[in-house]
């Protein structure tokens, strides 16, 4: 077994879970052998007890193992499956290094591990190395099925059509380059961007600010453009100065943010583009005395979990499970369909909270 990633990308636990039960489904252990112990998994990976407890009674809780007490652990029986040969492995990619700040695949992998499990699929977590390898040497492993790669760059694209040519299905997730055919499920980072600023158009909002990710991440790119497309289907100039650019995600900016607000009095609505700058927007207007609605409202592309001392804000929410159900659904094509031309854009679903006032 390889090192455990610590980076936070992946919790540690899971990795373990996963681990174990790609053991299992690989015949590593019989139905009367006893499983490692939470003492032995610690030990091992040099990680607390709780830690591998966990990973342990996650996999009791998912039917694959059950507990003897006094004796240990062991395969379920109605989980062995002697033919593993029926079982079809995906490799996903991508998750080492992005969104490691607010877990926003956490969601998505929950469901599709559950997903995989029920349609005798398993999981290999790869890193974009280990891909390019493969690509390198003209063969993908006879145990890889597909790979679903988790919001890639642009710049991935030619790696990844080296996979398809290889006559093996890899699908973006979370970032949509059909138009540079490439097999893709992502959500629509325009449209609820644009009806939230509409939305705050029709409370009579003028002065709408901007607060949004970096220039170079497609998805702000797409949710800036529903911004600016709004005002001016309303016959409005964008006012450059009202717009706020994150220069890195998970940093701190309050400095540059309550610099923003204060030299901008005039603005009475927000529109967050991005899960990640929320918290910091709202805490910097609560120290500038801006008491949301009544002074000023806000919405958010995401629904971030806030502290309760925190206002509810107005959102449209990123229904991530329904992702992973598509993702399963273009797995299960398989084999039938090597290379489909997908392009599986999902809506986002409104979430309305009293976050907004008229003028």
């Amino acid at each position: 077994m390889g090192k455990l990633l610590k980076d936070g990308s992946i919790p540690i636990y899971q990795q373990i879970k996963d681990r174990l039960r790609r053991d299992i489904t690989e015949g590593k252990y019989s139905l009367d052998q006893k499983l490692p112990s939470e003492h032995h998994l610690s030990g091992k990976y040099q990680i607390h007890r709780f830690t591998a407890r966990r990973a342990l009674v996650e996999l009791e809780n998912d039917g694959i193992i059950y507990a003897v007490p006094g004796k240990g652990r062991f395969i379920s029986k109605d989980y062995a499956n002697p033919a593993k040969s029926a079982l079809k492995t995906v490799a996903i990619i991508g998750l080492g290094y992005h969104h490691a700040i607010d877990n926003f695949f956490s969601e998505f992998m929950n469901r599709l591990m559950n997903n995989l499990q029920s349609h005798q699929w398993q999981l290999k977590f790869m890193t974009e190395h280990e891909l390019r390898l493969i690509a390198e040497s003209g063969k993908v492993p006879e145990d890889i099925d597909a790979f679903l790669w988790t919001s890639p760059r642009e710049s991935d694209i030619p790696l990844m059509r080296k996979i398809l040519e290889m006559k093996t299905l890899i699908v973006s997730i979370n970032r949509n380059y059909a138009s540079r055919h490439i097999p893709s499920i992502s959500i629509d980072q325009y449209t609820g961007s644009r009806d939230l600023v509409n939305l705050l158009l029709e409370y009579g909002h003028k002065e709408i600010a901007c607060i949004t990710g970096p220039k170079n991440l497609r998805y702000a790119t797409e949710r800036h453009k529903g911004y600016i497309d709004a005002l001016k289907k309303m016959k409005m100039s964008p006012n450059p100065e009202l717009e706020f650019f994150v220069e890195k995600l998970g940093s701190d900016y309050t400095g540059e943010l309550r610099k923003f607000f204060s030299s901008h009095p005039e603005i009475t609505a927000v529109f967050v583009a991005g899960e990640s700058p929320l918290r910091q927007t709202i805490e910097v207007l609560g120290n500038l005395s801006r008491q949301i609605p009544r002074d000023i409202s806000i919405v958010c592309f995401g629904d971030t979990p806030l502290p309760p001392s925190l206002p509810a804000v107005t959102c449209v929410r990123q229904p991530l499970e329904l992702m992973a159900d598509h993702a399963m659904a273009v797995l299960n094509q398989l084999p039938k369909k090597k290379s489909p031309n997908l392009n599986i854009v999902i809506p986002t679903e409104f979430i309305e909270r009293k976050s907004i006032a008229g003028r």
